[in-house]
């Protein structure tokens, strides 16, 4: 698996590096997204939004977190001692050697179960870091998709309950892991809070003053694109291909850990089934089953993996709604400001978008198109031709369906509906499991333990 993981990831990474030089050397809008990258990922401005977004060729990956490493180790411990503790419970036998006398065969037989115990707790444990690095990895490309996309939305769109909540939940935990860094070079806010509240300040300001201005919000959006012009669409379509393109690294990664892992729980849920039905189970004499104790072990690595599997999936669910359903959606919103104007960019439609740089100030990004865009488009404008707009507009949406997919589990497109589906049926089967064996056992184990306490 590792060998496969490091070809495949790698040749990968390789790939995407080549597409994203291409993207960024691009004569007319190269210059112009790589300027919006470099300033949504900017380390030394608490504005920008790192470490969410980040260069592909510069990603900073984290380490697992003290809480993350304490759990996994204990989960490892439980999963490799498992087995040896099923044969001390079940043949009432001690948990090492107790002849008395330090004989090289007592020190062999230690020797011997310190292997069979710490060898596949420290796979385990690999293998779980290893799985936990990708899903942080992969929630961290899907959390700049969310950034892209309010970027993109027009005013009513980005004032939509789920848009603000999704992106002001995001923006919360950006500034609250950008301030835990240890590094010098990455600035942060003092509490993290400060983009939230001037956020409200200034919807407060505009909706006082009853503005549209996209502009006006340029000091915590850090980048606007202009969709007013043909051009700014084209130039957002890119920058969506640049994400995408940038992201089959970590979409790379993830879906190996998930195949992997789905096979390893369905395949041991079938073992373990078919080990259960054969010897025909009675909880009545649930410590006479004759069975390994391996196959009594595959419950909790089971439970584990799928998990790992659910939580995974939940990012699927996020990064096909913003690579498709709330992209086409506000394509759409820009469509219908053409007709009913909910936002404006100030009278200043010949740039492909602004962005706000270190000092607070506006700037325009760079275009190299032979001066203005001459197909802009001011809404305000008595001679006004929607038509390039609504074009632009349209090929966008469809290239998205048409080019890329959206991902998969076991041939199923990935939705919260088939993840919530998943996971009240993992529910139902350990719910009624657990209803099966739960009292046997514990009135086993309290006579037992009963009789341990009478020696």
């Amino acid at each position: 698996f590792w060998m496969m993981r490091a070809v495949y990831v790698t040749a990968c990474k390789c790939e995407c590096l080549t597409h994203l030089k291409r993207l960024e050397k691009d004569r007319q809008y190269g210059k112009a997204l790589t300027k919006a990258v470099d300033v949504l990922s900017d380390r030394a401005d608490p504005w920008s939004c790192y470490p969410f977004f980040q260069r592909t060729s510069f990603v900073e990956t984290g380490s697992l977190s003290w809480t993350a490493w304490i759990l996994l180790v204990i989960i490892s411990l439980a999963c490799g001692i498992a087995p040896h503790m099923w044969t001390v419970i079940q043949h009432d036998e001690s948990l090492g050697p107790t002849t008395g006398d330090d004989t090289m065969r007592d020190v062999e037989t230690c020797v011997l179960l310190a292997t069979i115990t710490l060898a596949p707790t420290y796979a385990i444990f690999v293998y779980l870091s290893e799985f936990h690095k990708a899903k942080s990895n992969y929630r961290r490309v899907v959390k700049a998709l969310m950034i892209f996309i309010y970027l993109g939305a027009n005013d009513t769109d980005k004032h939509q309950g789920a848009l603000k909540s999704d992106y002001r939940d995001t923006m919360k935990k950006c500034d609250s892991e950008r301030k835990s860094l240890s590094s010098s070079v990455v600035q942060a806010f003092d509490t993290g809070t400060e983009r939230i509240e001037e956020m409200r300040r200034l919807g407060r300001q505009r909706h006082i003053l009853m503005e549209r201005e996209e502009l006006a919000i340029l000091k915590v959006s850090r980048v606007s694109i202009n969709f007013s012009a043909p051009k700014g669409i084209i130039f957002f379509r890119r920058f969506r291909a640049w994400l995408t393109t940038g992201m089959h690294n970590e979409r790379a990664d993830i879906e190996m850990f998930v195949s992997v892992s789905l096979v390893a729980t369905i395949w041991s849920s079938i073992v373990l089934i078919s080990g259960l039905v054969r010897i025909n189970i009675d909880v009545v004499t649930f410590w006479d089953i004759d069975s390994t104790p391996l196959l009594k072990s595959l419950p909790l690595p089971i439970i584990v993996l799928s998990f790992y599997i659910l939580w995974s999936l939940k990012y699927y669910a996020d990064a096909n709604d913003y690579l498709f359903d709330y992209y086409k959606c506000i394509l759409m919103g820009w469509k219908s400001n053409l007709h009913d104007q909910v936002s404006s960019f100030g009278g200043r439609p010949s740039a492909i978008g602004w962005f706000c740089d270190r000092d607070g100030k506006t700037q325009k990004l760079p275009y190299e198109g032979g001066g203005e865009d001459s197909s802009a488009i001011d809404i305000d404008s008595s001679a006004v031709d929607i038509n390039k707009c609504k074009e632009e507009l349209d090929l966008s949406m469809e290239l998205c369906m048409l080019r890329e997919s959206k991902q998969c589990i076991v041939g199923m497109e990935m939705t919260y509906e088939l993840r919530r589906r998943l996971i009240l049926s993992l529910v139902t089967v350990v719910l009624s499991g657990m209803t099966k064996v739960a009292y046997p056992l514990l009135t086993c184990l309290q006579s037992r333990l009963g009789a341990w306490n009478q020696i």
